[in-house]
């Protein structure tokens, strides 16, 4: 995954649509953490076959480091047909803080639509979408800036291609 510098380069430079060509999955871009010292961070978020997805990035000269992730499934990951987040390295998405479970939810797509959706997976500490808590039966549709916190010691927004080249470029 590129940083988010080198995104938002990329906004600057593309249309949109050669943007979302290049950007082919949705974003989780970290917005605030809670209750964490410095050495309570995340260690690793991991995507496509292990590289690291955690990118210190700016969206610009006055912006406080943010963390992204790409939500993609991972070459040989479980469950074809879900991407996992966890703590555990086996998931598609690792977020190593001990308050998420070893396999905490997962982000799925409806095609044709390509609408996306977050279920939790009976976690320990919760999935929450807007604040509002999900339940190993109901997944939540996504949208677009939306929140989605997995424990309440983390914040993202989520942003299809689309929305986030929105988001890096907003209209004058």
């Amino acid at each position: 995954m590129l940083s988010l510098r080198s995104l938002l380069k990329l906004a600057k430079e593309l249309d949109a649509d050669a943007f979302v060509a290049r950007v082919q999955d949705p974003v989780l871009l970290l917005e605030e953490q809670h209750g964490q010292s410095s050495t309570d961070r995340f260690q690793t978020i991991t995507g496509r076959s292990g590289e690291s997805g955690r990118q210190a990035a700016t969206t610009g000269e006055d912006a406080s480091p943010s963390d992204i992730i790409s939500i993609r499934k991972k070459a040989r990951g479980k469950f074809s047909n879900m991407i996992s987040v966890g703590r555990t390295t086996s998931n598609d998405v690792v977020i190593d803080l001990a308050s998420v479970s070893k396999f905490h939810a997962y982000f799925f797509s409806k095609k044709p639509s390509q609408q996306w959706y977050l279920q939790d997976a009976d976690s320990a500490n919760g999935t929450f979408v807007d604040d509002r808590p999900l339940s190993k039966a109901s997944p939540a549709l996504l949208k677009d800036g939306c929140s989605v916190e997995f424990s309440r010691d983390t914040r993202f927004r989520f942003y299809t291609p689309e929305a986030f080249y929105r988001f890096l470029r907003p209209s004058p």
